[in-house]
């Protein structure tokens, strides 16, 4: 299930460098590249590329996750870093290996009203058929969550 407009939507996003406004519908469509070389053109043109997103406090997660003290779970706070990192390269992925996370401190929608996703590192593997990621999730200056995955295309 893609989390995107439905339980966070995309305020901006820092990808050349500075910040722009873009629409929920998504980000401008590169052209059809190979997983290496998007990572390259991502990582030549532009470091620490951030995302800025709205949590939904409405969404049913919350209702569940828990019912009067809404916290964002883990498992999506992961699979928001999955979609970003799909949306940044324009290919479809799947998580294939998580290597770390670390979640310091408590996503609430209803304190934090805006988190930003930085990715730090984007690396391919030497077979081209695997993008590592390394990403850290804050909220007004505090780091929130680390995380180190791999996906691969679906």
């Amino acid at each position: 299930m893609q989390l995107k407009n439905h339980l966070y939507t995309i305020v901006e996003a820092d990808k050349q460098g500075n910040l722009q406004q873009k629409e929920a519908a998504g980000l401008q469509q590169k052209e059809a590249a190979g997983l290496q070389q998007k990572c390259q053109e991502v990582l030549s043109s532009r470091s620490n590329t951030s995302f800025r997103l709205r949590l939904n406090p409405e969404h049913f997660i919350y209702q569940a996750h828990f019912p009067g003290e809404p916290v964002t779970p883990g498992v999506c706070i992961l699979q928001i870093g999955k979609e970003l990192l799909a949306e940044l390269l324009q290919e479809s992925l799947e998580i294939t290996h998580v290597k770390n996370v670390k979640f310091l401190s408590v996503i609430s929608p209803l304190k934090e009203k805006e988190i930003s996703y930085t990715f730090k590192k984007i690396e391919t593997s030497e077979d081209s058929q695997e993008v590592k990621a390394q990403i850290i999730v804050a909220s007004d200056e505090e780091t929130k969550a680390k995380i180190s995955f791999t996906c691969r295309n679906k």
